[in-house]
């Protein structure tokens, strides 16, 4: 938990001082520094589900239902499509079941939005809705 818990300062330190975001390395796309940071963040959204699902605290169906959820924002779909196959390629080498599951339910959310349409563009979060 520690060596999460320094990782977590890690990420928020370049993320509260974008000069530092320099020291990971490169985004895996084309990117401006606020795009950087909120990847980095979606990031760390991703690594919660995980770990939430790892321990058995959701069920797949769950998993399913929240991936596909995310999945309809672009900044949860450039991080997939930039960083999805590394989470694939670490969790084959799990010996747990739930981690190695994780990524594929991910994954298959993913392409299922991806062809359902275009991704919510971060500008159009908040939009007014009419009623």
């Amino acid at each position: 938990m520690a060596s999460w818990n320094s990782h977590l300062e890690l990420i928020f330190k370049a993320i509260d001082h974008p000069h530092l975001a320099a020291c990971w390395e490169p985004p895996a796309c084309a990117t401006t520094v606020q795009e950087w940071s909120q990847i980095a963040y979606v990031n760390l959204i991703v690594a919660h589900w995980g770990t939430a699902f790892r321990l058995a605290r959701i069920t797949p169906e769950q998993m399913r239902m929240v991936a596909r959820k995310d999945f309809t924002g672009e900044l949860t779909r450039r991080h997939w499509g930039a960083r999805g196959g590394d989470w694939i390629r670490l969790a084959q080498h799990s010996r747990s079941r739930r981690t190695r599951q994780f990524p594929v339910i991910m994954d298959g959310e993913y392409r299922a939005a991806c062809q359902a349409g275009p991704a919510t563009s971060p500008a159009h979060y908040f939009d007014a809705v009419s009623p």
